[in-house]
């Protein structure tokens, strides 16, 4: 299948399977009621029971997301089985959480060969040899007190990290999807960590054609995040992230397999 009808594949199948859509969205505005709910509560030395029920019942609801959306992929079942969704909770968490640590110190790795490290350097000894307090100087009034070209090559610095930090969060977030996929055929957790295993499933899709089509899911999800930003004045902001997550669940999920597949 062509990546252009997989990405227009993908992107109508939250609309065409909507029921499962919407059930995603509530259960993501659920989720953030009960921790708001529960967090509101001062319950004095009971607290980290609280905090570990709202962990447990967080992961109970992320396993289900993850079988909704498996049900509009897969055409599976919906199960009613609590501990199934929690493991599939934890599970997925721990891939999310494994994938975005590797984004933040991979990204965190480049602010030396990008020069933002030197320039903060440069500019911090600059205002310890300028003869002012900068104590009780806002951070607008100490900036006003740095010459325009350290400024704009803190920002160009700066500007090319952030790039590279948004490149690397998509590879990594797109590695994550594939993971999710082996953990899903295989039920081994260990085959979605595994980099050998995952850049097998690259190189069987071919590099080139990955990289072209994680381009094409990122400008997908740009357009389609910031078209629901623009409903802010109609919805607040939790049912947004919810429409955001449920969206980009079933889509990239979707998109992945697809590919995969082939």
């Amino acid at each position: 299948m062509r990546i252009r009808n997989i990405i227009l594949d993908s992107v109508y199948l939250p609309f065409k399977k909507y029921k499962l859509f919407i059930m995603i969205i509530i259960l993501s505005i659920f989720c953030e009621f009960i921790s708001d709910t529960l967090y509101s509560i001062n319950l004095g030395n009971w607290t980290p029971l609280m905090m570990i029920s709202d962990t447990v019942i967080t992961m109970i609801i992320l396993g289900l997301m993850m079988n909704i959306t498996y049900r509009a992929v897969f055409e599976e079942e919906i199960e009613i089985d609590p501990k199934k969704y929690l493991l599939e909770g934890i599970q997925e968490y721990l891939v999310t959480i494994y994938y975005l640590l590797l984004t933040f110190v991979t990204s965190s790795l480049f602010i030396i060969p990008t020069g933002v490290y030197a320039r903060l350097t440069h500019i911090n000894e600059y205002i310890s040899k300028m003869d002012i307090n900068a104590t009780f100087m806002t951070l607008h009034e100490l900036a006003n007190q740095i010459p325009f070209d350290l400024r704009i090559n803190l920002f160009h610095s700066i500007q090319l990290n952030v790039l590279i930090a948004i490149f690397l969060f998509i590879f990594f977030t797109s590695m994550g999807f594939i993971g999710k996929l082996l953990l899903y055929h295989t039920g081994k957790i260990s085959y979605a960590l595994d980099f050998r295993k995952i850049f097998t499933v690259i190189k069987n899709i071919g590099v080139k054609r990955f990289f072209k089509f994680i381009l094409c899911i990122a400008i997908v999800t740009i357009i389609v995040v910031n078209t629901v930003l623009l409903l802010g004045y109609i919805f607040r902001d939790n049912v947004l992230s919810a429409i955001i997550e449920a969206f980009t669940l079933i889509f990239s999920t979707n998109a992945f397999y697809k590919i995969y597949l082939k």
